[in-house]
């Protein structure tokens, strides 16, 4: 496959920012919650640090960003200043479960409406173009347990020569012990496409070679908890 430029981008998910952690055990003399929510915000900061180290000019969030669909206006806003200190950097805001398009809708209308120039929420299926011949094919959640494979239809988009095609997602693969949605790895991939997205777990069958799945499960205590760039 020809990559039309040098290209660099960030591949990130599952932030839950504002999630309050209530099954952790809150002890007397301090406050563990407060500081792993702002954990979480800090990874904001670390993910734009990554990105500047590395060059990449885009940052992909492959879904749940926000812990739920009605976080409240201040996490909402303390996420978009901070990824606004950040403008020449472009962040790409996809729907997840958790803050999935039906039940996230005023979220979802806040970011388009408020967020700085350099914030976009992909909360539709149409293609964006990030560069020069590179285009993003955001697969936004819209009901938080479809059922079903989001990035079904990329497989049907015609390919263009030269281009390079990037289709970003949010969900578990099928046949995974702990997967949720439905993703198929072993899939065949048009020729110059590149699926991002999130999975439960990494086993991806050696004939799908043009995925790359961002491992993050949510429970608190997992060693891949968090962001995870590629």
């Amino acid at each position: 496959m020809e990559i039309p430029m040098a290209f660099r981008l960030i591949h990130a998910s599952d932030l839950h920012l504002g999630r309050r952690f209530a099954n952790i055990p809150q002890p007397p003399d301090g406050n563990i919650r407060g500081r792993l929510m702002e954990a979480r915000h800090a990874s904001i900061s670390r993910i734009a640090k990554v990105a500047h180290d590395r060059n990449a000019k885009h940052i992909l969030l492959a879904g749940d960003t926000f812990d739920t669909a009605t976080p409240s206006d201040s996490v909402v806003r303390q996420a978009l200043t901070a990824m606004g200190e950040n403008a020449d950097i472009h962040w790409w805001l996809l729907p997840g479960n958790h803050d999935n398009l039906k039940d996230a809708e005023p979220l979802w209308e806040t970011i388009t409406r408020d967020a700085p120039a350099n914030v976009h929420a992909l909360a539709d299926a149409s293609a964006v173009e990030l560069a020069p011949k590179i285009f993003l094919f955001p697969c936004p959640v819209a009901f938080r347990s479809s059922g079903r494979d989001l990035t079904a239809n990329l497989m049907d988009i015609p390919a263009t020569k030269g281009a390079l095609r990037i289709g970003l997602a949010h969900g578990g693969v099928v046949d995974l012990p702990t997967a949720v949605l439905t993703f198929r790895p072993t899939e065949t991939v048009a020729p110059g496409s590149i699926i991002l997205r999130l999975a439960t777990g990494t086993d991806v069958s050696k004939s799908a070679i043009a995925h790359i799945i961002a491992a993050a499960p949510n429970r608190i205590g997992s060693s891949m908890d968090g962001a995870v760039s590629a």
